[in-house]
C-alpha cells in the first residue's frame, strides 16, 4: 500500500506539473498581451497540439499490451521502436501543417484568424518533441520511475516561464511560441539522456529510422495494394500548369488512346480549372497554398514538397499500374511511391538537370544535391526515358543504368491545321525568302547573332520571330539599332493548335542554340522536328544531336551559333541556289514521313505495357 501511494503520488506531480507547464505559456500572454492574442495564440496551440494524438494513440495501443511482457531483450527494444515511428510519423504531420496550416485556418476558421498561423509555424518543433516525450514519460512509469517524469516537469515549467518572460515582451505570440518549443526541446534532451543512463539504449536509437524500420510501412503498403493488379491507371506529374508542355500533353494522349487511363497531375494557376477532362486524360491541378509563404522567404523547395505530399495523396488513392516522372522535380515522387506502394515507376528526363543552363547560379551546395539525388533516384526506376540520344548515352555512362529509351520531341502530324501563314499575315512579297525561329526569346538561344547575320543577308531574305520572353527588349533594342525593323519581325505567341500550320508558309527554319552547358549542346530540340513536320529546310547549331538528324536526312546547315558571320553562310548555302534549296525541301517533307509521333509513341506504349503486365502477374 506504501509503494502504491508512493507511486500514485508521484505520479499525480508529474501530472499536475505537466499541466501547468503545457499551459503556463497561456497565462503569460494573457497577462502580457490583449485578449485578441490570448484567443489567436490558444488556436494555434490547439492545432499544434492535435500532433500529440500520434503518441497519444502509440501509447494507449502499445504499452498496455507491453505490460505483460516478460522478455527483456523485447522490452529493451520496445520503447526506442515505438519512439522512432512516433517521430518519424510526427514530423511527417508537422512538415503537413508548415505546408497547409495556412489553408486550414482559412477553411475551418476565417482570414481574421491568420495571426495564429506564425505561432503555430514556430510551435511544431516543440510540439514533435513533445510528443517523443510522451513515450519516454511512458517508460518511466512503467519501470517504477514516475519521479522522473515529475522532475522532468518541473524542469520544464520554471524553463518555459522564464522564457516566456523574455521573449512575449520582445516578439509577443510568436516569442511566447519560441519559449514553448525551446523548453519542449530542451525537456526532450534532458529526457534522452536519463533514458541513454536508464535503459543502456542509445539516443540514436530512439531518435534515427533504421532501414528495417521502413519494411513495416512498405509491407502495409503492399498488402493495400494488392487490388490494383487489374489497375490500367497511369498517373503523370509534371511540375508546371500542363498547357504548353507539348512533349506531355503528347505523351498523355499516347497512353491514353492505347487504352489506359491517364491521371496528370500539375499545378494550378490563376483562371485554369482545377479538373478537367480532355480526350479522355484526366488533369488534375493542386492548388499549393505554400505560394503565399514562398513570396516572402524564396524557399521553392517546400512548394516542391507540398505537390509531392498532395500527388502521393493521389496515388494512394487511384492505384496506378504506374507513375511518370516528368523531370527531376518529381523523381522523388516516383521513388517515394515505389518504397511505400510498390507502384513501379517511369523517369523522362527531358534535359541534362545536372548540366542545365542557369544551374551555375544556385549555391554549390544545391547543384551537389541535386546531382546526389538524381543519381541516386535514377537508379530506383524501372525505366528511364529520355529526348535524345546523346543524353541517353550521358546518362548510362555517368549514373551506370541501363541506357535510357529515347522518345524524340516529334509533333503530331494531326497537329497541322490550316490557316493563315506567316507570309500572309505579314503580307511578305512571294519572292521573299522568310526565315523563322519559334520559340522563347531567352539568352542563350544565339538569337543576337541571327539577328546581327540578317544585316550581312540580302534584302529579300527577312526573319520572323514567333514566340515571347525576358529578352523580346534586348532583341528590338539591337534591332532597331541595326535599322533592321521592316526584316526582322516579331509575331509574339502563336496559338498551339495553329502554330505549325503558321510555320508552314515560312522558308526557312533556324535554331541557333549557343553552348553555354552540356544540355544545349547534347539538346534535341523540338523545334527541329517541327521544322521538319511541315518540310522546312533547317538552320541548326553544329551540336552532335542536330548534326546527325541535319546530315543524316540532308535537310540544311550547321554553324557556329554565336557567329553571326557563319550563320550568313549556312543561310546562304541552303538558299542562293534554288534547285539547292529545293533539294533541301524536298528531303525534309520526305524526312517528315519517316520521323513521326505515331512511330515515337509506340515506343512509349510499348513500355508501358510491357510493366502493365508485369504489375498483373506480380
Amino acid at each position: 500500500l506504501k509503494d502504491m501511494s508512493r507511486y500514485g503520488m508521484q505520479t499525480y506531480a508529474s501530472g499536475l506539473l505537466g499541466f501547468l507547464y503545457y499551459r503556463v505559456d497561456i497565462l503569460l500572454v494573457n497577462a502580457f498581451l490583449t485578449t485578441a492574442a490570448v484567443g489567436y495564440y490558444s488556436l494555434a496551440t490547439s492545432i499544434a497540439e492535435k500532433l500529440l494524438m500520434i503518441s497519444t494513440s502509440a501509447v494507449t495501443v502499445f504499452f498496455p499490451r507491453m505490460s505483460a511482457e516478460k522478455d527483456e531483450k523485447t522490452i529493451k527494444e520496445f520503447t526506442p521502436l515505438v519512439a522512432r515511428h512516433v517521430f518519424f510519423l510526427a514530423c511527417l504531420a508537422a512538415l503537413a501543417l508548415l505546408l497547409l496550416g495556412r489553408l486550414l485556418i482559412l477553411f475551418l476558421y476565417s482570414a481574421s484568424f491568420l495571426p495564429a498561423l506564425y505561432p503555430l509555424y514556430v510551435l511544431l518543433p516543440g510540439i514533435v518533441a513533445m510528443s517523443m516525450n510522451s513515450i519516454l514519460a511512458h517508460d518511466y512509469a512503467g519501470r517504477g520511475m514516475p519521479i522522473i517524469n515529475a522532475y522532468l516537469a518541473g524542469y520544464a515549467l520554471l524553463a518555459n516561464v522564464a522564457l516566456n518572460l523574455f521573449f512575449i515582451p520582445r516578439w509577443g505570440m510568436t516569442g511566447a511560441a519560441l519559449a514553448s518549443s525551446l523548453s519542449y526541446i530542451s525537456v526532450l534532451a534532458m529526457s534522452l539522456l536519463v533514458y541513454r543512463r536508464i535503459s543502456g539504449n542509445s539516443i540514436s536509437s530512439v531518435l534515427f529510422f533504421r532501414a528495417s524500420d521502413f519494411s513495416l510501412y512498405k509491407h502495409m503498403a503492399l498488402r493495400f495494394f494488392r487490388k490494383r493488379k487489374s489497375s490500367r491507371n497511369i498517373c503523370m506529374m509534371v511540375l508546371n500548369d500542363y498547357t504548353h508542355d507539348s512533349r506531355v500533353l503528347r505523351a498523355a494522349n499516347a497512353l491514353q488512346e492505347a487504352g489506359f487511363q491517364v491521371f496528370v497531375f500539375a499545378v494550378h494557376e490563376k483562371g485554369l480549372s482545377l479538373r478537367e477532362t480532355n480526350n479522355g486524360v484526366v488533369t488534375m491541378r493542386f492548388s499549393l497554398g505554400s505560394r503565399a509563404f514562398l513570396e516572402n522567404t524564396g524557399i521553392r523547395f517546400i512548394r516542391n514538397a507540398e505537390f509531392m505530399i498532395k500527388s502521393l495523396y493521389h496515388i494512394w488513392r487511384l492505384k496506378p499500374a504506374a507513375c511518370h516522372c516528368n523531370d527531376l522535380n518529381t523523381l522523388p515522387i516516383g521513388y517515394l511511391a515505389k518504397v511505400f506502394f510498390g507502384i513501379p515507376f517511369v523517369y523522362d528526363s527531358h534535359e541534362l538537370h545536372s548540366q542545365k543552363t542557369g544551374i551555375e547560379q544556385d549555391p554549390l551546395w544545391l547543384r551537389r544535391f541535386t546531382r546526389f539525388i538524381e543519381h541516386v533516384l535514377i537508379r530506383r526506376a524501372d525505366r528511364v526515358i529520355t529526348v535524345g540520344h546523346c543524353i541517353a548515352d550521358y546518362l548510362a555512362r555517368q549514373d551506370g543504368i541501363s541506357r535510357p529509351l529515347v522518345v524524340r520531341n516529334i509533333p503530331e502530324r494531326s497537329s497541322i491545321k490550316a490557316g493563315s501563314g506567316c507570309k500572309e499575315h505579314f503580307g511578305f512579297p512571294r519572292d521573299h525568302v522568310v526565315m523563322v525561329y519559334q520559340g522563347g526569346l531567352q539568352v542563350s538561344r544565339g538569337l543576337i547573332p541571327s539577328i546581327r547575320a540578317v544585316s550581312y543577308l540580302p534584302d529579300h531574305i527577312v526573319f520572323v520571330l514567333i514566340g515571347d520572353g525576358p529578352l523580346r527588349g534586348e532583341l528590338e533594342r539591337e534591332t532597331d539599332r541595326l535599322s533592321l525593323r521592316h526584316r526582322v519581325l516579331f509575331q509574339g505567341w502563336v496559338d498551339m493548335d495553329i502554330l505549325l500550320g503558321y510555320t508552314k508558309e515560312a522558308d526557312l527554319g533556324i535554331m541557333p542554340s549557343e553552348n553555354v552547358s552540356l544540355s544545349y549542346y547534347y539538346t534535341s530540340p523540338s523545334k527541329l522536328f517541327e521544322y521538319i513536320a511541315v518540310g522546312l529546310p533547317v538552320i541548326g547549331s553544329n551540336f552532335p544531336e542536330i548534326e546527325r538528324i541535319v546530315r543524316e536526312y540532308g535537310i540544311g546547315a550547321t554553324c557556329n551559333p554565336s557567329d553571326p558571320h557563319d550563320i550568313v553562310n549556312a543561310i546562304l548555302h541552303v538558299t542562293e541556289d534554288p534547285a539547292r534549296y529545293t533539294m533541301f525541301r524536298e528531303r525534309s517533307q520526305k524526312a517528315s514521313l519517316e520521323l513521326t509521333w505515331d512511330k515515337e509513341k509506340e515506343k512509349l506504349v510499348s513500355l508501358y505495357r510491357n510493366i502493365s503486365d508485369y504489375t498483373h502477374e506480380a
